[in-house]
């Protein structure tokens, strides 16, 4: 059982990144790592975005673990920007090769991730972080409620440098599709998009992470032409490998896609449901659909549907793009997993009216709760 104190044995100085994890890490370890992390030790990783580590019935962030697994032997719990997820990395092969199952989430297979590119100059009337245009051909990609990361490629003039994180290849931020439209000037049918949602990197991310390595995966068949498609649909690994390496160097404070709804619930009762997967915890936590969340989003704008609270109005870059969303349909009321309707069956809320909505069962509706605030502006 988990004590508070994590592998206290034999320790070794900090192993270099970006490739931190120590190769004798054995099964016990990972089944260390694994208490360590139902019990609340301290980790900076996110919940996972495209694989689940498996063990007896439950799923797991395959990084957080193998990061708390580090531990006997790193001296430290690692951190994301130590070592790197998906397929083909060392964390996989290693807990593979202990004999535990790592696979992808449900549903991963629809991405719904895509990388933008940004032009220092352009044709268009292009607008960071409000909107984008773009060829038909790209339709696909950028649907409403995809998950964006913004890139810049090599900077041709020095006149830019001003207005640039960067001279080299790098990705400066993220952001959501919202509404796609037509462009009418267009005779090939291009396209614009609204950008919701979109968060600056204080630091540029470099596309390169090594003499031959990039952070997104670049099929063989692709070497010679992968960077001229200005739109590249990318993985939920390659989406979180960026983010990651975003968090490691301080360029943002979270990952955007990581905000979980936590919900009080009864003493005693023990019972989480997301979407339909039954999970044991302390409070019913309702890890949304994120693709649905950013549809929801993308249509509805990060403000409270109830006192119509912004957050970066009120707390300027770390409040961009935060805000719950909530359930119009509540879900422990359902008890199985159901196809969601993002604008409709989904809402943005501020925390607190989250928690105001939540204090009946059923939930209160929206309606009612701005009568209550209406009627109470007058009280003293």
């Amino acid at each position: 059982m988990y004590t508070g104190e994590i592998f206290p044995r034999k320790m070794i100085p900090n192993l270099p990144m970006p490739e931190a994890i120590p190769d004798d890490i054995t099964r016990e370890d990972v089944l260390a790592g694994i208490d360590a992390y139902v019990n609340g030790a301290d980790h900076d990783f996110a919940d996972s975005i495209a694989y689940d580590l498996l063990h007896e019935g439950k799923r797991y962030p395959p990084k957080a673990i193998l990061g708390l697994a580090a531990t006997r032997l790193a001296g430290r719990v690692l951190k994301p920007a130590d070592f790197s997820g998906g397929e083909s990395s060392k964390c996989f092969r290693i807990l593979r090769g202990l004999g535990f199952e790592v696979v992808k989430k449900p549903g991963a297979e629809e991405t719904g991730y895509a990388v933008i590119t940004e032009n220092d100059e352009s044709q268009w009337h292009d607008e960071t972080g409000v909107k984008y245009h773009f060829p038909k051909t790209y339709a696909k990609l950028l649907e409403s409620g995809t998950q964006v990361v913004y890139y810049k490629g090599r900077m041709q003039d020095a006149v830019h440098l001003e207005d640039r994180l960067s001279k080299a290849p790098h990705y400066f931020g993220t952001a959501i599709i919202g509404r796609v439209y037509d462009d009418p000037a267009s005779t090939k049918g291009d396209l614009y998009c609204e950008i919701v949602d979109f968060q600056e990197f204080n630091s540029a991310v470099l596309a390169k992470v090594g003499e031959k390595e990039y952070l997104e995966e670049i099929p063989p068949s692709r070497v010679d032409n992968y960077w001229r498609n200005g739109v590249r649909g990318i993985s939920p690994e390659v989406y979180e490998r960026i983010i990651e390496a975003a968090i490691g160097q301080g360029a943002i404070a979270h990952d955007p896609l990581t905000e979980s709804i936590i919900l009080s619930t009864e003493e005693g009762s023990g019972e989480s449901h997301w979407e339909g997967a039954l999970k044991t915890s302390l409070v019913n936590r309702y890890e949304r659909d994120r693709k649905a969340r950013n549809k929801c989003v993308a249509h509805h704008k990060p403000i409270c549907a109830v006192c119509e609270f912004d957050f970066f109005k009120a707390y300027g870059a770390i409040g961009r793009g935060f805000i719950h969303v909530h359930h119009l349909k509540d879900l422990s009321t359902i008890g199985a997993e159901y196809q969601v309707d993002p604008i409709n069956d989904l809402i943005p809320v501020c925390p607190n009216c989250h928690a105001m909505l939540h204090t009946t069962k059923p939930a209160m509706c929206i309606k009612d709760l701005r009568s209550v605030m209406e009627t109470r502006k007058g009280v003293s």
